[in-house]
């Protein structure tokens, strides 16, 4: 799901059957990681993120040479993987 305003994205992304995988602070920092990733790549510009125990919370802007969906599936598969 996202919401899309003025360029900022609202994005929100949950773990497969909302499953409680990101209690633990190994997994928080696979998900940091990437978000740290898309920064320094310059892919996204991080405004803001929660991490709750099933799912994600990211404002965020997409740089031009990117799209959101090509930006969302990055962070997904490494996350994922």
């Amino acid at each position: 799901m996202y919401t899309h305003y003025h360029n900022l994205y609202f994005t929100t992304a949950t773990i497969l059957e909302w499953k409680h995988l990101l209690r633990f602070d190994n997994l928080k920092n696979i998900v940091i990681d990437s978000l740290r990733y898309m920064s320094n790549s310059q892919k996204a510009v991080i405004y803001a993120f929660v991490i709750m125990p099933n799912h994600i919370h990211l404002v965020w802007h997409i740089r031009e040479e990117h799209t959101l969906s090509e930006v969302k599936s990055a962070l997904l598969s490494f996350t994922a993987h």
